[in-house]
């Protein structure tokens, strides 16, 4: 259960599918007007930028455009299934929990960011999906992960929080190679210590 950053909607999703309920006019918009059964599980929506996702099949997630409650027209693939997703406050990230992982994705380009994250250990590991319950700081460049296992994580997601911490435990700049594996080939290189 979300509502959307505005208060105007409030959008429940089980394995059946989405409803999305207007708020203002007291009504539960119909499934066909809306994700209905295309979504299902979970959805979250931004706090910014008209956009909500959600789990589409078993690896991927779907972005939707909230003023239509019609598909964005991305998709983003996954390594594991999808069991949760959060926006940061200005809206231009999704963090995605899957698995054991948490992965981060550039909402306007589509593309993620970096690879995988471990988070937690466990109940996720063995086929009882535990979510990770994520949070993002009030800057959007922190992404907060509590594990099922009980392990708090805090991951920098913006240069300006983790080219420090980078750059204190390679104590060197990394190489091209480097940045290539873990920051990705949508993202040029750039000398960062």
């Amino acid at each position: 259960m979300s509502f959307s950053a505005d208060g105007k909607t409030l959008v429940t999703a089980d394995d059946g599918g989405v409803d999305v309920i207007d708020l203002v006019e007291k009504k539960l918009l119909p499934r066909s007007e809306g994700p209905g059964t295309l979504a299902k599980e979970w959805m979250a929506p931004a706090p910014e930028g008209g956009l909500a996702a959600s789990p589409y099949g078993g690896r991927a997630v779907a972005l939707w455009n909230t003023h239509t409650w019609k598909p964005a027209g991305h998709l983003l693939k996954l390594p594991g299934k999808a069991l949760s997703g959060r926006f940061p406050p200005d809206g231009r990230l999704l963090a995605i929990a899957h698995d054991t992982r948490v992965t981060l994705f550039d909402v306007a380009g589509g593309y993620q960011l970096g690879a995988p994250r471990v988070v937690t250990v466990g109940d996720a590991a063995q086929g009882n999906p535990v979510p990770p319950v994520m949070a993002f700081s009030a800057d959007s460049g922190v992404l907060r992960v509590l594990g099922a296992d009980g392990t708090l994580h805090e991951l920098p997601v913006d240069a300006g929080h983790a080219a420090p911490e980078v750059c204190r435990r390679a104590g060197r700049a990394l190489t091209p190679a480097e940045w290539q594996e873990h920051v990705g080939g949508e993202v040029p290189y750039t000398k960062i210590c």
